[in-house]
């Protein structure tokens, strides 16, 4: 049997801030394709038109494609704050996660069909590790829940975007998912970060000479 990973804690806060700041900007990003779709519609589609002859919201929406490639670096950044938060996660529990660190972070997301509910249940279970208390353990299902939900509706709907030629009700849908998917992880991420400091500490304090058994991890 090969023998347990054994991680060590790191304080979360610097990736926690870099993903809060990150999914706010992914949602300003949506936001925009919403403001420019809403208000130009086909007129912002710039495919197959020479650059000399681009009109302004023309150029809003190339500018808005060019900026895809700074959220797709961004999914970098919330890759190694799901890492780092299963690691300490597992600290904080006392023994590893059914999940590991790289399939929670990476590789439930494409794996076909464990993609559809594997994020979600690695998710909840760093959640549910790094909560200090009941009550923390069970805030965290709304939002898990909403955020997910969101992420399986704007991968439809890109799905739907390719047999409506990209029409402009369903970019405004998509936008819309994205936008929710982005907030509710944000607040996934920050919450998650926060309870961590504080189960940390409890754990630390409560019993220096035996942290394990503080109350089985602090009822973890």
């Amino acid at each position: 049997m090969p023998k347990a990973k054994v991680y060590s804690w790191k304080n979360p806060k610097p990736l926690t801030t870099a993903v809060v700041l990150i999914m706010a900007f992914d949602a300003l990003w949506a936001l925009s394709d919403i403001f420019i779709q809403a208000s130009w519609g086909e007129r912002s589609n710039f495919t197959g038109i020479p650059p000399a002859n681009w009109s302004l919201p023309q150029v809003l929406l190339w500018l808005h494609d060019i900026l895809a490639f700074a959220v797709l670096a961004g999914g970098l950044v919330a890759i190694f704050w799901i890492l780092r938060a299963s690691k300490n996660a597992s600290v904080l529990k006392g023994r590893n996660l059914e999940n590991s660190p790289w399939f929670a972070a990476l590789w439930w997301y494409v794996i076909p069909f464990m993609s559809l509910f594997k994020p979600l249940e690695s998710i909840s279970e760093i959640w549910d590790a790094s909560a200090p208390d009941a009550r923390s353990r069970k805030e965290g299902s709304p939002v898990l829940a909403v955020w997910w939900l969101c992420t399986i509706a704007g991968g439809v709907m890109g799905w739907v975007l390719r047999f409506f030629n990209g029409a402009w009700p369903a970019i405004v849908m998509q936008s819309v998912f994205t936008i929710v998917q982005c907030l509710a992880f944000a607040y996934i991420a920050q919450r998650i970060g926060e309870m961590q400091i504080e189960k940390q500490m409890v754990i630390v304090f409560s019993d220096t000479e035996a942290p394990m058994s503080v109350l089985e991890r602090v009822t973890g």
